[in-house]
């Protein structure tokens, strides 16, 4: 019998990320020691999950979780979730770990579900102290009029429950939101309209896996484009620079409130929070990643091997902390 962890690296989904879950749960498969870990790709679709095994695809079994072969049957001990959007960023996997009794990577369901509904974590960040842009959330039709009245423009319209900027529009005009409000609303009914804050783009990685909760190094973003698009995430044209060029203070206070914010939600594993840094005044909070991109060219991986931390040792230590959440 394997003494080694068996671990199930779930990846997929079934939103517009999937194919980037794709690309990072094989990054994460690919990196996980071989002499520690039993290590099995999962695919998580709408039809079922499915075990990459030598043999081919099988189904998996969800009691106890693992799989069949002829030849044996087993069991996950730890799930590594590296699916971008729903269901592994809103709640879903994990809810359904929690009742198989599974440990896994990341936060909790309501960690997860807050964090992937923009106007909930949005409202609830604001009412705790913290700088968020201002916003508007709404299901129906909007006046060009009214938002150019209380935000100005340009304003940025996203979906309330999407990831890796799919959805999202930068708006210049009044004549302009109906069309992006459209593209939104192909992903989520709820949309949000949010004031553009002047500034610097820059991410900041967090984590617990190491013990302490602990923040990495902040990244600047220079887009090529207009913002940090999906394409731009994705296809390299972005300039990333790690350390940030942004004044002392302003990176202290992104540090302190990364890791402020990472207990206060209650957040585990990998998470990046992304801010705008004003040229004279604090830092505000844009978004919250709980399950970043995983890839060598990923922003948080580049910071914590800007810190000497490989993939290797990354990932083992998500799972570890994993297994010491749960004993």
């Amino acid at each position: 019998m394997s003494e080694k962890i068996c671990v199930a690296v779930l990846y997929g989904g079934y939103s517009a990320e999937r194919e980037i879950s794709l690309k990072s749960g094989k990054v994460v498969f690919d990196h996980l020691p071989s002499d520690t870990f039993d290590k099995y790709l999962v695919d998580v679709r709408t039809d079922g999950l499915f075990v990459q095994t030598l043999q081919g695809e099988v189904p998996a079994v969800l009691s106890p979780f693992g799989f069949r072969t002829e030849d044996a049957e087993y069991t996950f001990d730890v799930a590594f979730i590296a699916i971008h959007g729903t269901p592994g960023e809103d709640g879903i996997v994990q809810g359904m770990l929690d009742m198989l009794r599974v440990p896994y990577t990341t936060g909790g369901v309501l960690p997860m579900a807050l964090t992937f509904s923009k106007a909930e974590c949005n409202a609830y960040l604001a009412k705790m102290g913290f700088m968020v842009p201002k916003g508007i959330y709404t299901t129906e039709a909007v006046d060009p009029q009214k938002v150019g009245e209380e935000l100005g423009f340009p304003v940025f319209v996203k979906p309330a429950k999407s990831g890796s900027s799919v959805g999202v529009s930068k708006v210049t005009t009044p004549d302009d939101l109906p069309k992006a409000i459209e593209v939104a609303r192909q992903i989520d009914k709820l949309i949000l309209i949010e004031q553009m804050v002047k500034g610097i783009e820059v991410s900041c990685g967090v984590t617990s896996v190491f013990g302490e909760v602990r923040a990495l190094e902040i990244t600047e973003i220079v887009p090529a484009g207009e913002f940090f698009d999906y394409n731009a995430k994705y296809s390299g044209k972005s300039q990333e620079i790690t350390p940030a060029r942004i004044r002392p203070e302003a990176a202290e206070y992104i540090k302190r409130t990364v890791e402020e914010v990472y207990k206060l939600l209650n957040l585990s594993g990998l998470c990046r929070i992304d801010f705008i840094v004003p040229d004279r005044s604090d830092p505000v909070l844009i978004e919250i990643n709980t399950v970043p991109g995983l890839s060598e060219q990923s922003i948080l991986p580049r910071q914590a091997a800007y810190l000497g931390i490989g993939l290797p040792e990354l990932f083992s230590a998500c799972i570890f902390n994993a297994l010491k959440r749960q004993a």
